[in-house]
């Protein structure tokens, strides 16, 4: 039951990106080399790190997916040390 979002329907899953956690629309990408460049997905590559019911970090479109696993490891790192 903690894990709904991975066997639940997709439109419940975007409705609670939308409206829960505040990120823009997924939207389904229909160009052949869009999908080829980009993914199957449309969205506003927006990442949040979550304790329990309090957001720590949050990051909105234009992150540069280069340096995501940079500013990932120094939010975890940060939640160690403020424990």
């Amino acid at each position: 039951d903690r894990w709904w979002f991975v066997k639940t329907e997709q439109e419940k899953i975007h409705q609670f990106m939308r409206h829960e956690m505040w990120f823009g629309n997924v939207t389904e990408r229909t160009d052949e080399q869009e999908i080829l460049e980009k993914g199957k997905w449309q969205h506003d590559m927006g990442l949040q790190i979550w304790r329990g019911d309090t957001l720590i970090k949050k990051w909105h479109e234009g992150l540069d997916p280069e340096v995501l696993p940079a500013l990932i490891t120094k939010a975890l790192a940060e939640l160690e040390t403020n424990e």
